[in-house]
């Protein structure tokens, strides 16, 4: 019996750290979810980086590392789409947010969506929806 025990006691812990290190999001109905993350903090700025097997890049600079919410679009603070060759950004009022519900000095968690368009002629836009991070910060 003390193995069944220690097996059930076992099955019930899980490590926070061990759920991090991810972010995701739906592009134009597409679900999204990054292999590589990076979160990094220089100042007050933050940033925040996902990148996918096949060379999608999702970029969020914030110029606070507070816990709120933050427009995106508006030139404080920005998020970029980088597709294949081309690049969408924020851009404009009420393209988006970020907000960041923890933050501390390993870790930053939140949510964001925005619209973005391309950085040559700002015609074509790109949806990001419904994302959200969860990433360790860089040593």
């Amino acid at each position: 019996m003390p193995t069944l025990a220690a097996t059930l006691f076992a099955c019930g812990t899980t490590d926070p750290a061990a759920t991090r290190n991810r972010m995701g999001a739906v592009i134009d109905g597409v679900t999204w979810k990054a292999t590589e993350t990076e979160a990094a903090r220089e100042g007050s700025t933050l940033q925040v980086e996902g990148s996918s097997a096949i060379g999608t890049t999702l970029r969020l600079t914030l110029k606070n590392d507070t816990v709120g919410t933050y427009p995106l679009g508006e030139g404080l603070h920005e998020g970029i789409l980088v597709d294949e060759f081309t690049s969408w950004t924020a851009h404009g009022v009420q393209s988006g947010s970020v907000t960041i519900t923890e933050i501390d000095g390993e870790h930053v968690t939140g949510y964001f969506g925005f619209r973005g368009k391309d950085t040559v002629g700002l015609q074509a836009e790109r949806e990001v929806a419904s994302g959200t991070f969860d990433i360790d910060f860089s040593p």
